[in-house]
């Protein structure tokens, strides 16, 4: 969520001495400002002040509304469960989230919360899940073999195959190195 490391509002407030004067019109006034802004960094500051303001329904309405038109809604969404150590509920974010961006950059990172999700859950399915996704997400060899390991270890690697194959023909991917070691760990 932070872009280059650049503080938050949150990080100002807490490094100032008292409390902020008339903090309510302060962040009706910065919510309609940064609302007149569409970058990276003015919307990340505004799912901020919008979680200040009116709490985690704020912000679940902002990541509904923006979907794949600004997808870190639904990282800061994830992040906030994940920092209450939701586990469960990062996991529906995640999956809500995924569906909503199909194809889309940010999709990676949602999948790597879903597989430490599954991880503290302990979860297998969650994990292969979450494997599957990232690969899905991010097509590279080394997702792939990250997926097929995991898919060894649960005693699923024909169904992960398949599924991957069948990925790449339902999406018109072509990828022909990824789609060949496929091919190859099936046996055709």
């Amino acid at each position: 969520i932070y872009e280059n490391k650049l503080p938050l509002l949150m990080d100002i407030i807490n490094a100032k001495l008292g409390d902020l004067p008339e903090e309510s019109l302060f962040l009706d006034n910065w919510i309609n400002l940064l609302k007149e802004h569409n970058t990276d960094r003015a919307n990340t500051l505004l799912l901020e002040a919008t979680y200040l303001k009116k709490g985690l329904d704020g912000v679940i309405e902002l990541a509904r509304e923006w979907k794949i038109k600004q997808p870190r809604g639904y990282l800061f969404w994830i992040y906030i469960k994940k920092s209450e150590e939701d586990w469960g509920e990062v996991v529906a974010i995640a999956r809500e989230t995924l569906h909503e961006l199909l194809f889309y950059k940010m999709r990676g990172a949602v999948a790597i919360e879903l597989i430490q999700a599954g991880e503290k859950l302990e979860e297998k399915d969650i994990i292969l899940e979450g494997k599957r996704e990232l690969f899905y997400s991010i097509p590279d060899e080394n997702n792939l073999i990250t997926l097929m390991e995991e898919a060894i270890i649960q005693k699923k690697r024909a169904l992960a195959i398949e599924n991957i194959l069948s990925y790449f023909h339902k999406n018109n991917k072509e990828i022909p190195v990824l789609e060949i070691m496929v091919l190859l760990m099936k046996g055709d």
